[in-house]
């Protein structure tokens, strides 16, 4: 594939989006692209349509565990609160061997979902939690997405390159209740519904990486990263009514399991190569080895996951 090392010693920023669905992606409601910011940037990424979420009752600790272990989660409850204890081989761990400085972002408290003594585990440097940001722009959860990406692209200037950054979202978190003002799609028939409530939430969101990439831009990092997003899990909405009215058609079981399942992945590369629809099923255990064949670092025997690039 002509793709292994051809980014040695690039940043990586990887942002771990909260609930973010692929069915969303390219849509609009009433004439309104619900994510215009990742829209434009998937013509300049290789966009993964068929990728799925690989998570169980952990869901968020598990999207964060199979992309950065290529192990399945557990059947039932969360790796990360059940065996963190043990020595998993991840893509921190990894990178910082590889001289690389390995740092996660998330705007909440750090023992939730066990993430303090899990990430120490994963040899992080640093997990920038709660008490490392400044509240100046609270939204639901805790800090405002836009306000995350800005305060945490501010702690990567002093960070030693070449780096991992790993961000964890949380402004489109369930139920979705975004403050008023911040609710800028008309979204009609779905007024007053939960799926309307969360594709307001998306369209925040997306604003919010629309400001990511242009602050990386002015930081000097676009041309030298390689930046990844993807959805965490599903929306926890099932009413296939709604989903139908959205989509303005019928749904099969079949198509209820896919847009529960699937996440979108998005991977830009430094000089915008590569881009293109990269419909080949694949999921959350093909991201870590795909993130070292981009560096040119062998991925570990044990890992179940192959990468993206391939034919196979």
């Amino acid at each position: 594939d002509g793709l292994f090392g051809k980014y040695k010693d690039s940043n990586v920023v990887m942002v771990q989006t909260e609930a973010l669905m692929n069915f969303v992606i390219g849509q609009s409601v009433n004439g309104q692209e619900i994510t215009p910011n990742l829209n434009k940037l998937m013509k300049e990424s290789l966009y993964f349509s068929n990728f799925y979420h690989q998570t169980g009752q952990g869901r968020t600790s598990d999207a964060d565990f199979v992309t950065h272990s290529s192990l399945l989660p557990l059947p039932t409850g969360s790796v990360f609160t059940r065996y963190a204890d043990r020595d998993f081989d991840t893509l921190p761990e990894i990178l910082k061997d590889q001289g690389y400085s390995a740092n996660v972002f998330h705007s909440y408290d750090a023992s939730f979902w066990n993430r303090t003594t899990m990430y120490r585990e994963m040899k992080y440097d640093h997990f920038y939690s709660k008490k490392d940001f400044v509240m100046n722009d609270v939204l639901g959860w805790s800090l405002s997405d836009k306000a995350l990406f800005d305060q945490s692209l501010d702690y990567m200037k002093n960070i030693k390159q070449p780096f991992y950054s790993f961000l964890i979202t949380l402004s489109s978190h369930h139920p979705y209740h975004l403050p008023e003002a911040e609710r800028k799609l008309d979204i009609g028939g779905l007024e007053g519904s939960m799926l309307g409530d969360y594709l307001q939430s998306v369209h925040y969101v997306d604003a919010a990486f629309g400001e990511l990439v242009e602050q990386m831009k002015e930081q000097g990092l676009w041309d030298d990263t390689i930046l990844l997003i993807y959805g965490d899990h599903d929306n926890s909405i099932k009413e296939k009514e709604d989903y139908e009215k959205f989509l303005g058609r019928e749904l099969s079981p079949l198509d209820m399991e896919q847009i529960m399942n699937q996440v979108p992945l998005l991977i830009h590369l430094p000089d915008g190569g590569s881009a293109g629809v990269y419909p080949e099923p694949s999921g959350m255990m093909n991201v870590a080895p795909s993130i070292l064949h981009l560096l040119g670092i062998a991925a570990d025997p044990y890992w179940i996951g192959g990468h993206l690039f391939g034919d196979e």
